[in-house]
């Protein structure tokens, strides 16, 4: 099997033809059917550089956030991704988070390995950054959230039944929860 990778913005008709794709989609259309399967759903919890934090360890006290800026995603942050969220689930009160607001999460996660402040992470994303150290999760303890996005694979037509597509579904399966296994590992170990 060759596996040849390609960044594809949109599935309109005329991108090029794939025979397996990866989309991070909804949950409710990430349904395993006979053309794709789901493949991952993240976690979702706040990061940030060690040198933000006092010795460069996750805080024990979730108000703690409160003294850090906190970087944001989206125009304006909605769900999990939005500080108002997470306030709300670690029972702080806040009215304005202050902090940066910022429309990629790459931007956010590049700004928070930088010392600018805390960010809510996805844990495939972040995975690499706290494993070498350049961010730590911010709290000793968070909320288990789940993204309300999920990490499918899709299939072309003529595919379905293909083991090979199978072979590859599996080991992209088995890659991400040993990643998140790692993070968990990484986290608990701090």
């Amino acid at each position: 099997m060759e596996i040849n990778f390609r960044l594809v913005e949109s599935e309109a008709v005329g991108g090029p033809p794939l025979d397996v794709r990866i989309l991070w989609t909804t949950l409710a259309e990430s349904r395993a059917t006979p053309l794709q399967e789901p493949l991952v759903r993240e976690r979702i919890f706040p990061v940030c550089a060690p040198s933000l934090l006092p010795q460069g360890m996750p805080l024990s006290d979730p108000r703690a956030l409160l003294d850090l800026p906190l970087i944001q995603k989206g125009h304006p942050p909605e769900g999990e991704w939005s500080w108002g969220y997470w306030l709300e689930k670690l029972g702080l009160k806040r009215t304005e988070p202050r902090g940066l607001l910022l429309g990629d999460m790459g931007l956010c996660l590049t700004a928070a390995v930088e010392g600018a402040g805390v960010a809510i992470g996805r844990s495939l994303l972040v995975a690499d950054a706290i494993s070498d150290g350049r961010l730590v999760p911010a709290l000793t303890s968070a909320p288990h959230v789940l993204s309300n996005k999920v990490h499918i694979v899709r299939w072309s037509q003529d595919r379905i039944g293909d083991p090979h597509i199978k072979v590859l579904v599996n080991w992209l399966a088995q890659a991400a929860e040993d990643t998140d296994r790692a993070i968990a590992n990484d986290s608990h170990s701090l």
